[in-house]
């Protein structure tokens, strides 16, 4: 779809934006409440708080645009996944070079749950498995400790 528009727009209005260096995320807060742009706003700038600046636009109802101006902040923004903002989910992903943020696939994540309390004998990858389905599709695990009584299933949730 995006080849056809680009035979009919003129090459010189195509090119890309090479002064923009920034680094961008999208992300979407799983609620049904439309949240304040600013609480969002004033509550994350702290909490990642980037070196570089980090500039934040509501670009639909609890959909926000994320602009970092070095990678390391938005590397480590994306290291802290999940983020929650008022027990909500905040689901953020990254936004490719040709990619409108429109389009990033918002509808799930990844994450890892602790199951404590198990037996010795469930602590295996099979059990993690199994968790991990109930839950939504099991990805993987953390390696096992057996010397604590809990797994660390990471699972693919959906809304």
């Amino acid at each position: 779809m995006m080849r056809k528009y680009r035979e009919v727009i003129a090459k010189d209005v195509w090119s890309d934006n090479l002064e923009d260096t920034g680094h961008y995320l999208v992300d979407r807060l799983l609620t049904t409440k439309i949240v304040r742009f600013e609480s969002l706003r004033d509550l994350l700038q702290p909490v990642i708080n980037p070196i570089k600046g980090m500039e934040l636009k509501a670009i639909e109802n609890n959909v926000f645009l994320f602009r970092f101006n070095h990678s390391v902040d938005k590397n480590r923004a994306l290291e802290g996944c999940p983020w929650s903002f008022e027990k909500n989910v905040l689901i953020l992903k990254e936004v490719g070079e040709n990619e409108s943020p429109l389009t990033v696939n918002l509808d799930w994540c990844s994450f890892y749950v602790h199951v404590h309390e198990l037996p010795i004998h469930k602590m295996t990858k099979d059990f993690a498995r199994y968790i991990g389905n109930c839950m939504g599709r099991f990805l993987d695990m953390e390696h096992m400790d057996h010397h604590r009584n809990w797994i660390h299933p990471c699972v693919y949730g959906s809304r």
